[in-house]
C-alpha cells in the first residue's frame, strides 16, 4: 500500500459524525513489514478524557493511496468506545503514565459510523485482533 495514513477521530456514537471539537488527526506509516503497517505518532485529543460522552468513540480509518485513481482510499477501520478506553486506562499498572496495550478488530468496509452500522460491522480477516495500540495519559 501506498502513503499509508491512519485517520484517528472521536465521533457520537448515535449519529456517527466527528464531535464538535475534535479535529481528526493522520499519522502517517512509518514502516511496513510485510502484513504490517507501523504508526508511532503521538494523537492527542482536543477533549480532556473527562469530559468526552461515555457514549462517544474513537473511530481509526486506514487509508492508502490508489494511485490509479489520484485519491485517498479507505482500506479497514476499528473503533474503541470511549467507555471502554476510561476503564483500561482506569485498570492498575505500576505507573498511571504507564501505556496500556489494547488490541482491536480490524474491520472491512463499508464504514457504517452510527451504532446500527457499528453492530453489523464484519471482520478485516480471521484474525481476531488485528490493531494493537498503546494508550497513555500524558
Amino acid at each position: 500500500m501506498q502513503r499509508t495514513v491512519c485517520t484517528v477521530s472521536v465521533r457520537d456514537l448515535r449519529t456517527g459524525e466527528p464531535l464538535p471539537g475534535e479535529q481528526p488527526q493522520t499519522p502517517m506509516a512509518l514502516s511496513g513489514v510485510e502484513g504490517y503497517v507501523v504508526f508511532t505518532a503521538d494523537v492527542k485529543l482536543s477533549t480532556p478524557l473527562s469530559e468526552l460522552p461515555m457514549d462517544a468513540y474513537v473511530c481509526f480509518e486506514l487509508k492508502h493511496w490508489k494511485e490509479w485513481k489520484k485519491k485517498m482510499s479507505l482500506k479497514a477501520w476499528s473503533f474503541l468506545p470511549v467507555s471502554k478506553l476510561l476503564e483500561s486506562l482506569m485498570s492498575p499498572r505500576s505507573s498511571p503514565m504507564d501505556a496500556v496495550d489494547l488490541p482491536l478488530p480490524l474491520l472491512r468496509k463499508p464504514s457504517v459510523y452510527d451504532s446500527a452500522g457499528l453492530s453489523k460491522a464484519k471482520p478485516f480477516n480471521r484474525l481476531a485482533l488485528d490493531v494493537h495500540m498503546k494508550v497513555a495519559i500524558a
